[in-house]
């Protein structure tokens, strides 16, 4: 995942004067120990399975393909000895890039403590009337910044597939990415500072490409769930990415990103989940902005997960030493400038 200018999930979480207040979005600049599992499975009429390289604790078992594009060594002139050489590089390969126009945090939920007594989920619909962080997300993604425009919109998770091919049982590279996109027409390149996260994907034509895992979710059966992703789909493999902030990093290990094509050539990606393992040690060291730890009285990225040490929530959202996070996405082609 990846957010584009200095946002941070600690500036949209923020009590002051007894109600909410989510802070605005700013402008640009150890893998868990939970089964992990992905669901994935083919329709037997269509193809054979097969395993794909399993990373992390995830088996993504599904289709059949094989991971990684081949390519054939190419000639080419050498103009200046007027001689043929052999060029063993691999041509260029067509670049399609996809921007998140939709973000929600389906599991687990945010929890601050307001008026000094109450415990807020602050996630979605926030008791105050204040904007919530999930609404904050989507702003942040539609717009820039009134207060401090920069002539970029303010959040763009990326994803970058080498090439996407559609058909039953295709595979190849992708990289989620965190962008910088400017304000319609989008034009997108990689943000300052970072590198993408390379995996690999599979498309599969039926079938379920990824459902949320039981045993990850929280006991409290937050509405609504988040979503399972079905054919004609890609799943990708596991791998750790960071999403990167002006105030921190926020690492989630064994992600897996999944999503339903749209069209073909896909225009747009829907039904889609990010799913990634954030351990307590990672949350307990991440510190929030000073502002927000006034604001909120919490410290650190843990004190607002349930089970987490110093939050209000009267219940337990860890999975094993950490937290399962569920992100739903929507995306669609966005024009990609960066290499």
């Amino acid at each position: 995942m990846q957010f584009v200018s200095t946002m941070s999930l600690g500036a949209l979480l923020v009590v002051a004067g007894g109600s909410l207040a989510l802070g605005a979005c700013g402008d640009d600049e150890t893998p868990g120990t939970g089964d992990g599992s992905s669901t994935a499975a083919m329709d037997d009429s269509t193809s054979t399975p097969m395993t794909m390289t399993t990373m992390g604790s995830v088996d993504t078992t599904q289709g059949t393909g094989t991971v990684g594009p081949t390519t054939d060594p190419t000639t080419s002139v050498d103009t200046t000895m007027g001689e043929t050489s052999a060029d063993t590089d691999p041509p260029p390969v067509a670049l399609q890039a996809y921007r998140f126009t939709s973000m929600y945090v389906r599991d687990p939920h945010f929890f601050v403590l307001g008026l000094g007594v109450l415990c807020i989920d602050v996630t979605d619909d926030v008791p105050t009337g204040d904007p919530s962080i999930n609404e904050q997300f989507n702003t942040a993604i539609e717009s820039d910044d009134p207060m401090d425009p920069d002539g970029n919109l303010d959040l763009n998770l990326m994803l970058l597939f080498r090439p996407l091919d559609q058909s039953d049982g295709a595979s190849a590279d992708m990289e989620f990415a965190n962008g910088v996109c400017t304000v319609p027409p989008i034009e997108c390149d990689l943000q300052a500072g970072t590198n993408p996260f390379p995996t690999g994907y599979l498309v599969m034509q039926a079938g379920t490409c990824l459902e949320p895992d039981p045993a990850h979710l929280s006991s409290e059966g937050y509405n609504p769930p988040p979503g399972t992703t079905t054919g004609p789909c890609f799943v990708s493999e596991a791998t750790d990415v960071e999403i990167v902030t002006g105030d921190f990093t926020l690492p989630l290990a064994d992600a897996i990103i999944s999503a339903q094509l749209s069209g073909d050539p896909a225009d747009d990606l829907v039904e889609g989940t990010l799913r990634g393992f954030l351990s307590t040690a990672d949350a307990e060291n991440i510190q929030l902005p000073p502002d927000i730890q006034m604001q909120t009285g919490a410290s650190t990225i843990s004190e607002l997960l349930p089970g987490g040490n110093g939050n209000c929530a009267g219940h337990d959202d860890t999975d094993g030493d950490g937290w399962w996070f569920y992100v739903d996405f929507t995306a669609t082609r966005a024009l990609w400038v960066g290499a």
